[in-house]
């Protein structure tokens, strides 16, 4: 019994020390080293059910919706360089579409200063729209593609940001959303995916930047006037996933392993 734990324990410090596998993606342009995203500077977000002005008391709380979508405008290897793809946008293109659920939470008498946390989320990639478009109206028609990634972000920093009288404001926010994969489609990426970390920029009023508004979110239609409730504004976002570390999986059928061989044990 000793040696066994001995032998454990020394996997288990070789495991802590092994790096994450890399993954591949197959394109029109062949197969890369794949590390994640890059989404276009011009993305959008559509803040639905934004209760919160100044005013408030310190301590009020409400649940909004966010919604986000872009186009890839780069493809990054798992050091974060960007791919060389000529096709990319031309012959084939990546999506995302994410649902974010979040609350806001007066942090002052007055409600000028609130924070803003991650509930929970979903988000999908789709790949390959042979209708699918990028103009001012927004985009449109990826929901067509298929669904290459699916996942769900679970938290991320906390935003502080000021609170204005009405919204949207002109403010920049920031944050890093975390959470998981669900699904990769294994005729594309391998292997499959396991971690997902999201870094943002959202950008409201006269602070955005190279952005047109767009007047149609696919999937809901026809996008009306901002008002103190809903609103839409620029967002910029960066991907990244994860793999199993080899480590970890050395570990697990190690587990298995000593399992059985105690279960037989016990039985003598």
């Amino acid at each position: 019994m000793m040696k066994l734990k001995k032998l454990a324990i020394s996997l288990a410090l070789a495991g802590s020390a092994a790096t994450a596998s890399a993954a591949v993606i197959t394109t029109a342009d062949g197969v890369f080293d794949f590390g994640g995203f890059d989404w276009a500077s011009n993305g959008s977000v559509y803040i639905q059910g934004y209760d919160i002005v100044s005013g408030l008391a310190a301590g009020t709380t409400d649940t909004f919706t966010l919604s986000y979508q872009a186009f890839a405008a780069n493809l990054q290897d798992s050091a974060g360089n960007n791919l060389v793809l000529p096709g990319l946008n031309v012959g084939y293109e990546y999506t995302i579409n994410a649902t974010i659920t979040e609350q806001v939470t007066c942090v002052n008498a007055g409600c000028t200063i609130v924070t803003i946390d991650v509930v929970g989320g979903t988000w999908d990639v789709f790949t390959g729209a042979a209708n699918a478009t990028v103009g001012a109206a927004g985009l449109s028609g990826y929901l067509d593609g298929t669904n290459i990634l699916s996942g769900t972000f679970s938290g991320g920093d906390t935003i502080i940001g000021a609170q204005g009288a009405s919204n949207p404001g002109n403010i920049t926010l920031a944050g890093t959303f975390v959470g998981a994969v669900t699904m990769t489609d294994l005729a594309v990426i391998t292997p499959e995916l396991t971690g997902t970390e999201a870094v943002s920029t959202l950008q409201f009023g006269a602070n955005t930047t190279a952005w047109t508004r767009p007047t149609n979110w696919d999937g809901m239609g026809a996008l009306a006037a901002d008002t103190n409730t809903n609103f839409v504004g620029q967002a910029d976002a960066n991907q990244s996933f994860s793999v199993p570390e080899p480590g970890s999986l050395a570990l697990l059928g190690l587990g298995l392993g000593f399992a059985g061989m105690f279960r037989r044990r016990a039985s003598k």
